[in-house]
């Protein structure tokens, strides 16, 4: 049965919020609830969760929740939850644990007070490249409710001074017989004040802005714009349809910052990628430097090595999606030259932008993630080395120079992106590309590994489509034995598939048949011929 949690206006919070929600579900009566009444709308969606896995009303031995001050931030505070179900199976525990997990995790960043998502701010009320330990997270709605709730010093006896006390006479305007005129400068201050007050919204929404780098310089484009007239008609035209792109998305990217709670993360990521220790022991390694500088996501350059299908490629998806980044995937198998990365010589008639550029560019963000997929079958001979360019690129200092030649005059920062690779053979990688990269074994997972990792795929493919709250949240023992024989990569799309036949059949759970159906369709069933007989 499928339970809606109740719907809760996060701008219309009161009081009887937690009054609400236990009317909304009778079994918690028996229960003591002590959270703020911010949480109101995440733990409703808790309760529905459990609902689902133990039923209406859920049997519980023992249920508490509270939540107390987190990292001794303002707005920031921690849930806590104390369950205990009567007689639960282990998979029923699994996915309490999971959903539990969840709302901790959505507590951090969610206000105590009003429910809206917390953001980072710098204590001086700016945001720029900063040391973690002077961000604060902040709620921009109550921030500014707060602002306009104070009171006005200078209007407040309790004081002890008048208004002219607090202006500087120095600073006031003159009157016309030279004397200084306080009342004037006391106006204007106040009108100033006003114009503040009213515009507080704007100013936080303003000055909370997510960190930037600018990728390549204006004063470099406006020059590529005056160049324009030396070109022929066709390559001005495509130099112009480049400019109006470059233009539009601005040279400002975004820079993408890792999680707050980071060593929670890789602990998450290792549940659903076991067979991935080390890449992702040396990722927690990385992130740890980062949380002590400016919080930005910043990996070196990492070549993960191993059979098809066990899983690099869905990894480096994972890793992406929850960073909120971007991932560009280049396979190196099928390029011919340097062209695919660097772009290729202005001189040719066809000559188009490499890779690199267009992700960095013509993207969004500073420091996306540039997978070369089977970097081992890339073309290196006499003639053309389509690794050429990652002698510059693997090396910061250098990449802060990058030039693509299709448009040789604009110079890119391209030290922030990040570099990550796959291959089956080492011995095919020439050395000084290979001696730029941390190297990771990746062994095919064991039969319990893949287990977890069909569970997480199942998760993803139900958030990726949306039918978190349509289906059953975990599979059956039997349903996760047949598809943990196939590879990662395999069983992400046979996942995908299998969802889609029981949503046909009208079912919210999966069979073995769902997944041998999908299996044999994709990894099986003999091809259709065309012809006459």
């Amino acid at each position: 049965m499928h339970v809606e949690p109740i719907s809760l206006d996060q701008d219309t919070f009161t009081p009887h919020s937690l009054i609400q929600l236990r009317a909304h579900y009778p079994w918690l009566q028996a229960w003591t609830i002590d959270t703020s009444e911010g949480f109101t709308s995440l733990l409703s969606e808790l309760f529905a969760k459990i609902e689902i896995i133990f039923g209406n009303p859920p049997h519980l031995d023992f249920l508490y929740l509270l939540d107390e001050a987190h990292n001794d931030e303002l707005f920031q505070r921690k849930l806590l939850v104390f369950i205990e179900a009567t007689n639960a199976f282990e998979a029923q525990n699994n996915a309490l644990d999971y959903f539990v997990a969840q709302a901790v995790h959505r507590a951090t960043r969610t206000c105590p007070r009003c429910g809206d998502t917390l953001e980072y701010v710098d204590n001086d009320g700016t945001y720029h490249l900063a040391s973690q330990a002077t961000r604060v997270l902040i709620c921009k709605p109550c921030a500014a409710l707060d602002w306009e709730m104070l009171p006005d010093p200078e209007c407040d006896p309790a004081n002890g001074f008048d208004a002219f006390d607090t202006f500087d006479m120095d600073d006031s305007e003159e009157s016309e017989d030279g004397e200084q005129n306080p009342l004037e400068s006391e106006t204007e201050t106040e009108a100033e004040l006003e114009i503040a007050i009213e515009d507080d919204s704007e100013v936080i929404a303003t000055t909370a802005k997510p960190l930037t780098l600018s990728v390549y310089s204006l004063n470099e484009l406006n020059t590529l714009e005056t160049e324009l007239t030396s070109l022929t008609r066709d390559r001005e035209k495509q130099m112009r349809g480049l400019i109006t792109k470059l233009k539009q998305t601005g040279n400002d990217k975004r820079l993408v910052q890792q999680p707050n709670d980071w060593r929670q993360y890789c602990a998450g990521l290792l549940e659903s990628f076991p067979n991935f220790s080390a890449v992702i022991t040396f990722i927690s390694h990385q992130m740890a430097l980062s949380a002590n500088i400016d919080q930005v996501l910043a990996l070196p350059p990492f070549l993960l090595m191993g059979p098809p299908g066990i899983g690099k490629t869905e990894f480096l998806l994972t890793l992406t999606e929850d960073m909120q980044g971007k991932l560009e995937v280049i396979d190196m198998s099928t390029s011919q030259s340097g062209s695919a990365l660097a772009g290729s010589e202005a001189f040719w008639a066809n000559t188009q932008t490499g890779a690199l550029f267009n992700t960095l560019a013509l993207g969004e963000v500073a420091n996306p993630i540039l997978l070369l997929d089977e970097i081992d079958k890339a073309r290196r001979d006499e003639s053309y080395n389509s690794l050429s360019a990652l002698h510059q690129l693997l090396e910061p200092r250098q990449a802060k120079a990058f030039k693509d030649l299709s448009v040789p005059t604009l110079t890119l920062d391209a030290s922030h992106v990040i570099w990550a690779a796959t291959g089956n053979n080492l011995e095919r990688i020439e050395k000084p590309i290979l001696d730029r990269f941390s190297v990771f074994e990746i062994d095919p997972p064991t039969k319990e590994q893949m287990y977890a990792i069909a569970k997480n795929q199942y998760q993803r493919a139900l958030e990726r489509y949306q039918h978190s709250g349509l289906f059953e949240p975990i599979l059956t023992e039997e349903v996760l034995a047949t598809i943990s024989r196939f590879t990662p990569r395999q069983v992400r799309k046979i996942l995908e598939s299998a969802i889609g036949c029981a949503a046909f059949n009208q079912r919210h759970y999966l069979t073995i048949e769902d997944i041998n159906q999908c299996s044999r369709s994709r990894h099986g069933q003999p091809k259709a011929k065309i012809g006459f007989v």
